[in-house]
């Protein structure tokens, strides 16, 4: 039997404040441990839904750009066999 699971995260109701923090603690929780940062002041406004099959998770993300960094403490922290596949649709 094929086990499911769905999560996301919508920071639009986040204080601006918390937005990125908040991001990256619900991704480093459901996925990977990485650092986030955007170009503006806002945080990161959008939201993020992971749909897990078994052992293949399914990521849509939604919102402005940001960048993704994963340093080599993160790799060390959680290490993981996994292999990100992505494709921009728009921006």
């Amino acid at each position: 039997m094929v086990q499911r699971s769905r999560e996301e995260i919508d920071t639009t109701e986040v204080p601006a404040a918390s937005r990125t923090q908040r991001w990256q603690e619900f991704t480093s929780r459901t996925m990977v441990r990485l650092s986030c940062s955007t170009l503006g002041a806002t945080g990161i406004v959008g939201r993020q839904v992971n749909v897990r099959r078994s052992e293949h998770v399914s990521v849509l993300i939604e919102g402005q750009p940001h960048l993704i960094q994963r340093s080599v403490p993160d790799i060390a922290r959680s290490p993981t066999g996994m292999a990100q596949v992505s494709f921009v649709d728009r921006g």
